[in-house]
């Protein structure tokens, strides 16, 4: 007789709540786990606690040659926490993250951090900055 379903979705909920205790740090709130996370609108990634999705950023487009989404989150959150969040999260979803320095070009001159990670024949890329409050910046491309 088998167990309960496992399901991807189900996986990545265990894994955010372990990311989260991994980042509890002094000084760093981490949000009642017992919700469940909010996922970004177009990308199998979720919001990191405390952020927003900014409707208007969001840019989806599927060619044969593969899809480019583009979307942005903001948050009065920690950047440095929003990054560590993210290196542990993305892998666990099936990306491999990148551990060569990431060449300029990838990233926005104006990030504090950038993750670069490959899946299939996609390349995701998040830059994170702080101005006012923390931006986060989601771009998947074709590899």
């Amino acid at each position: 007789m088998l167990g309960p379903m496992i399901t991807p979705r189900k996986i990545s909920l265990i894994m955010l709540f372990l990311a989260s205790l991994a980042l509890a740090l002094p000084g760093f709130v981490v949000p009642a786990m017992a919700q469940e996370e909010n996922f970004m609108e177009d990308l199998d990634l979720p919001l990191f606690p405390g952020t927003s999705e900014v409707e208007e950023e969001r840019v989806v487009f599927d060619s044969p040659g593969g899809r480019i989404i583009k979307a942005m989150a903001t948050g009065p959150v920690s950047a440095q926490a929003a990054y560590d969040y993210y290196r542990v999260v993305v892998p666990s979803l099936g990306w491999d993250v990148s551990e060569q320095p990431v060449p300029e070009e990838q990233c926005e001159e104006t990030a504090q951090y950038c993750l670069v990670a490959v899946r299939d024949d996609e390349s995701l890329v998040i830059t994170i900055s702080f101005d006012r409050q923390t931006v986060i910046r989601y771009s998947v491309t074709p590899e």
